[in-house]
């Protein structure tokens, strides 16, 4: 099996899984038209078509039908995910090598949203999915009483994941990859994740007529035809404020490549061939600065780094949700509003600075 990308219209590609005879899985292409359809982003279908590739493996090796497996199938796909492939050799001894519990959660909620699409079609009864009701004692946000009895969905299986910090860089890191970036668009798309916490995708389909500079304001805007497949996930409009040091490195970037302003709208331009910088790119350029800084290093690190320094900051989690353009406020609250051994040892100095001391001598 493989996975084809195909061009549907200019600038918009679906991709496709293919059985062994090189032939689009008829029930994967019907579901993956339809995230088409309804405007999902380049890069999520391609998540999805992957997904269920690994899910179509399993049902061929097994001799399964995707309209009649059971729960109890779909735990054994589980296991057989965090099973290593042993047509696989690892040259190198990486530790624990197998699918992470939040990896495997991900490909079950691309199942899930396959089995809900096909049960509506009347394909199959089969159900990965239930609903429920929101749980108490969480976040209430200002429409709760429009939508607290609103049914949610919820998977019937799936794995515990457990709770990790997100990965964050220090100050002096961020210092580091701009010092070690070879060129000034490179600082520039360093300095701006790390300022203002924006997904690489949506800083790839960032026009120059998005960055107001006079303003020092940079708008977030949804558009369907970047040609590079940058997508923003949201459709609403972010404003986002930013520095006038941010603004310099913007300029500098421009003084420094003016073909490349003149010649593109898109402010993140490969400097050999003035195409828009696609993910792949990306990805080359972060490997080359964790190679050159000694640290690992990816973009969505940033964006972490950027919303936990705001929480630490005192910021609302109301405010930091508009910033990150997060749907909900709980996902802010539950990914960020984290305490650690510092925390506590700040925490603690603070309230011996203020209470009325105890003379333990005397006692």
């Amino acid at each position: 099996m493989k996975i084809q990308r195909v061009m549907v219209a200019k600038c918009q590609y679906i991709w496709l899984v293919l059985d062994d005879d090189y032939l689009p899985i008829q029930p994967i292409e019907v579901f993956i038209r339809y995230l088409h359809h309804t405007e999902k982003s380049p890069d999520t279908i391609q998540n999805y078509a992957s997904h269920l590739k690994l899910f179509w493996e399993y049902l061929t090796a097994s001799q399964k039908n995707w309209q009649t497996v059971t729960i109890a199938d779909f735990a054994e796909f589980v296991h057989w995910l965090r099973s290593q492939a042993p047509n696989v050799i690892h040259l190198r001894d990486n530790g624990d090598i197998r699918r992470t519990e939040r990896t495997v959660n991900t490909i079950l909620s691309a199942l899930s949203s396959f089995y809900r699409y096909h049960n509506q079609l009347g394909n199959t009864d089969i159900r990965l999915t239930e609903s429920c009701y929101m749980p108490i004692n969480r976040h209430k946000s200002l429409l709760h009483h429009v939508f607290k009895h609103k049914p949610m969905w919820k998977r019937v299986i799936g794995l515990k994941v457990p709770k990790t910090l997100p990965k964050t860089i220090t100050a002096e890191n961020v210092s580091t990859l701009i010092d070690v970036c070879s060129n000034s668009r490179d600082k520039f798309l360093v300095a701006l994740l790390y300022e203002t916490g924006l997904r690489i995708g949506q800083a790839l389909g960032l026009r120059h007529e998005d960055i107001k500079s006079w303003d020092n304001e940079i708008h977030v805007i949804f558009r369907l035809n970047n040609v590079n497949q940058a997508r923003n996930k949201s459709r609403k409009l972010n404003v986002l404020h930013v520095s006038q040091e941010l603004m310099q490195l913007y300029t500098h970037y421009l003084r420094d490549y003016p073909d490349l302003v003149n010649d593109n709208e898109y402010v993140f331009i490969n400097i050999q061939n003035k195409e828009p910088l696609c993910y792949s790119a990306i990805r080359k350029l972060f490997n080359r600065l964790t190679q050159k800084t000694g640290f690992h290093i990816k973009p969505h690190m940033l964006r972490h780094t950027h919303a936990t320094e705001l929480i630490r900051h005192g910021w609302d989690p109301a405010l930091v949700q508009k910033r990150l353009g997060h749907a909900n406020v709980q996902t802010t609250i539950d990914t960020y509003t984290h305490i650690n051994q510092q925390d506590m040892k700040e925490a603690f100095q603070l309230y011996q600075s203020k209470k009325k001391k105890v003379n333990y001598e005397n006692s």
